[in-house]
């Protein structure tokens, strides 16, 4: 008699066991992000974020805030508008935030109900972001009209409770001009603890 197990999380995972003993699985072959997409579990942070009147800023911050779920990061784009100064971009873990405007992650599964748990700033046009003591891990020069694309192939994890922010610096350490823009996407997922 054939026997059949379900993963029981509605992902559609399952084994069975047929009536010769060969074990028989059934399983998604999907990038991680593609299959988070299809569970309603990938989502997009957006925005048009300004450039402060200051030489250092921040144009992003995401806390995860969920207890039972990880929060991957798999790519960026940056869509630089005109700009008098070339800018560093700085990626930051933990970093503390002061102002900035809240803004909401959208689902990427436009049928999915799902939400991101977390604290979401940007700098915008009623708010300017600063970062603080956070930790650096890599930096890039962004230049004016450029379009930047990163991708970090899901290796840059939120547990719980755990941050990430991007700050930015002019090249030459003089004052940005304000409400220039920079367009920013952040491309993430989530997965069960």
């Amino acid at each position: 008699m054939a026997m059949e197990i379900e993963d029981g999380t509605g992902h559609g995972f399952s084994a069975k066991v047929d009536d010769n003993n060969r074990l028989h699985v059934r399983s998604t072959i999907l990038e991680s992000e593609a299959a988070a997409a299809a569970n309603g579990d990938a989502f997009i942070l957006h925005a048009q974020c300004h450039v402060a009147a200051a030489a250092t800023g921040a144009f992003m911050y995401f806390k995860n805030t969920s207890s039972t779920h990880n929060v991957i990061l798999t790519r960026m784009f940056f869509d630089a508008q005109t700009l008098s100064d070339d800018l560093i971009i700085t990626q930051q873990f933990d970093p503390t935030p002061t102002s900035g405007s809240s803004a909401t992650a959208v689902n990427k599964n436009r049928g999915s109900g799902n939400s991101l748990t977390g604290t979401f700033t940007i700098s915008d046009g009623s708010a300017d972001l600063t970062l603080a003591s956070g930790t650096d891990y890599h930096a890039f020069i962004l230049q004016t009209l450029q379009r930047e694309q990163r991708f970090m192939r899901s290796t840059n994890i939120l547990t719980p409770n755990t941050a990430w922010g991007i700050g930015w610096a002019t090249l030459d350490a003089g004052a940005g001009v304000n409400a220039e823009i920079v367009g920013l996407s952040i491309n993430l997922y989530r997965e069960p603890i």
